[in-house]
This record gives C-alpha cells, structure tokens and sequence, in this order.
C-alpha cells in the first residue's frame, strides 16, 4: 500500500481526474434506470460508489441527489474548476471565505449521460452561481464537462494581522470577485482513483462591496493588492487534479487513505503579470483502533503542502488558520506564502447515539492537535500581504470537540486553543479530511 501511495504522490506531473461520489446518482431516477448499461454501473458497488457523474467524497452539508432539487453542492470531485462549490485540494475554504451561506442545486438530465447542473450560494461573506454542463461521448469511459461561475467573497490573504491593512476606510473587507469559464476531461481507471484535466480563464478584480462599487487598486498604507495596475487580474490555469482512496466509508471513514494531488500552470493574459507554476499534494491516513468497548476508535493522521513558483498573487497565496487549518487560530491569522506545510493528529471515540427527530444519530467525542508553517516564504507573494500585516509564519493549536454523524454529514463542535492565548468555538457542518 505504501509504495502505491508513493508512487501516486508523483502523478500530478502528468494525470488528470475525476473521483467516487457517495450521493444517490441519476441511476435512481426514473428515466435512468431504464437506460443507463451495465458498464455504466461499474463503480456503483462498494465502499467507494460513483453515478454516471462523479459526485463529493462527503463532507459538506448535502440533502438530495443530482436530479432535481437538492441542498448543497453535488459537483464532480476532484475538479478542475473552483468555486464555492468545488473541492479545493488543500486548505479547503481558504480561497472563499464562508463565515454563514445556504448552498443549494438543481439538476437536469437530458439522457443519462448528459447533465446540467446549477449551483448557487449565498451568505454574509460569499456569493455565487455555477453552471456545469458534462457529458459522456459515445464510446468512451471518461465525460467532459464545460462550466461557468461567478463568485464573489472575501478572501482570507486581506484579512488579520496585527495592522489589518486589508481593511479600507468604511472598515469593511475588500471583496474579490472571480468570474470563470473553462473546459475538462474526467476519467477514472478503477473505483478508488480519478483524474482530471483541464484549462480555465479566469477574470478577477477586487471591490469594495459584494455588489460592485470602486476596484481598489492598494489598501490604506499603499501597498498593493492586486497586480496588475489597473486592479483586474486575468489569468488562464491549466490544472491537472486526481484523487485516490481506499476508505471503508465514504463519508465517515475509520480506516484507510485519501490522497489529493494538483498540479497547476497560471499564465498571465494581457497586462496581467502574475504568473506561477503549483503543486499541491493532500495525504490522510484512518488507522482503526480497538482500546475499550466493542465499538472501534479512529486515529486520523494528515499531512498537506503545497509550493508555488513564479510571481504569486495575494489572492493566490497560502493562508492558514480556521476549522480547516489550523484551529485556535482565525482563517487567515497565519502564513500568507507562496509555499506551506500543514499537519494533524486526531483521535475519535464513540460515545453512543441519541434518537434525533426519529433517525438515530451516532455520537463521537475527538481530541487534536495542528500544526502550520509557510517556511517563512510571505516575502515572495507579491505585495507581501503577510509581511505587512505582521502575520505568524507558522502555529499551532489543539483542542476537544463532540462530533454527530447525521444524514446531512458530519456535524462538528469544537473548542481549540492556541499558545498565545487564542480561543476559538466552532460548529461545523462537514469533515476536514
């Protein structure tokens, strides 16, 4: 297993992905189950079922399945997309800042091997739409799929710090607005690996508001937040991501693997300037423990980093802090380079289960530890967003949480602790890993 894995770890160079879901798929609804082949079922069986479309790995907030009308996003993962629908590949959330938003979707099948999917979200610090069509060629395994989105939010590299520089006059934070279009290629050789492929262009400016208002070229000490000079950045990414697991559950495992893998190329359209090489590699490891009682414990190790070279954008850079980093520390308090390491040790115990609305909820206790460091590299983001508002390079923090694992996901409440003092409450629907 071992050398698998080490040897996956060298994949985003050259392979591309699309992965198992664990939703209901377009197989349950009336019109495909009547179509669709038995090839088209291969990988419906086992720990790790995918539909027609590969659907989330679990995690979020999610009712419904991908035909109709549904709560959450049930978008393709791994994808060569973003949004504030998609899996991102480490530091998830990190890139849109979600402090309270609804997510929800409808889904059209026009035959069982083309659909399209709108997703929307909204909330205090984000908001978007996106718009996925995929689609299945005639003889072959794989499906391509086109997309559009819009999405404005606040974003963690303009946030915190001992000066909050990202702040502008009226104290509010700015709002960076991405809008995107791009094209891609899916497969998956087995059950536990998906690639994907693709190349998006993306159009990104900075506000002072979510609904428009003046583009802010600096912040109020004049350092700049944006590159290019007219505070509009244009970019086109080509982005090979894949996923690999061997998980005994999909969306509460106690045992196996997960690893993500990316590999990005930014390039600079017009006068943009920014432009970088990336790569991003996500490991956990579930290790099954049998130390009291008849129901197993779960020690969970992970470890995720990323490096980018070339002229990296703020926006582009890697922030920590947050129930998705390192927590004891606030989204953003933390890092803000061009490079990362981030680790965690969690150990979870069942304690039993309450008769929630008529559904039995099985309850779990957790305790943690984290840790991250941006190997002191905020000097090398453009405009130095780390470096100006005297952010920590690196933190750790550790804490106690009661975790329930309902039919909406993994509901988490967790209080997490920091050295210098910091104390953070967090309740969160979905799993980190």
């Amino acid at each position: 297993m071992l050398r698998r894995l080490l040897l996956l770890g060298l994949l985003p160079l050259g392979a591309w992905a699309q992965e198992p879901g664990e939703t209901p798929t377009p197989s349950s609804t009336p019109a495909a189950t009547a179509e669709v082949s038995t090839e088209d079922k291969t990988n419906l069986s086992g720990p790790n079922p995918r539909g027609v479309f590969s659907s989330p790995t679990g995690g979020i907030l999610r009712k419904g399945d991908d035909a109709g009308f549904g709560l959450g996003p049930v978008l393709p993962d791994p994808t060569s997309f973003q949004g504030t629908g998609r899996q991102e590949t480490v530091l998830q959330g990190s890139r849109y800042v979600d402090n309270a938003s609804i997510t929800g979707h409808y889904g059209i099948y026009m035959d069982p091997h083309q659909r399209l999917m709108v997703t929307g979200t909204g909330g205090t610090t984000v908001g978007g739409i996106d718009l996925d069509y995929s689609f299945i060629p005639d003889g072959m395994d794989g499906y391509f799929s086109i997309y559009a989105n819009q999405t404005r939010s606040w974003n963690s590299a303009y946030m915190h710090g001992h000066h909050d520089l990202g702040r502008f006059t009226d104290n509010t934070q700015p709002w960076l607005f991405r809008t995107s279009t791009g094209f891609s290629y899916t497969s998956d050789p087995s059950q536990n690996l998906t690639f994907t492929a693709g190349a998006v262009y993306e159009h990104l400016s900075l506000r002072n508001g979510p609904f428009g208002g003046l583009t802010i070229p600096y912040d109020p000490a004049g350092h700049p937040l944006m590159v290019s000079p007219g505070s509009t950045d244009n970019l086109l990414y080509l982005r090979a991501s894949g996923l690999y697991m061997d998980l005994d559950h999909l969306q509460f495992p106690t045992s196996g693997d997960k690893l993500r893998f990316q590999a990005d190329q930014a390039i600079p359209i017009g006068a943009t300037q920014a432009g970088f090489t990336r790569f991003n590699l996500n490991y956990t490891h579930f290790q099954q423990l049998h130390l009291w009682g008849d129901d197993p414990q779960t020690l969970i190790f992970n470890i995720q980093g990323g490096s980018a070279i070339g002229l990296v954008p703020q926006y582009e850079s890697y922030n920590l802090g947050g129930v998705n980093s390192v927590r004891g520390y606030q989204l953003g308090e933390l890092g803000g380079g061009r490079s990362f390491v981030q680790s965690s040790l969690e150990f979870r115990a069942p304690i039993g289960s309450l008769n929630i609305f008529g559904s039995e909820v099985p309850f779990r206790v957790a305790t943690f530890v984290d840790y991250g460091s941006a190997f002191k590299s905020a000097s090398q983001v453009y405009g130095q967003p780390g470096v100006v508002r005297e952010k920590p390079d690196s933190g750790w923090g550790y804490g106690l949480g009661v975790q329930a694992l309902s039919d909406f996901g993994l509901i988490r409440l967790e209080g997490a602790f920091a050295p210098q003092g910091r104390r953070q409450i967090n309740l969160v629907v979905g799993d980190r890993y």
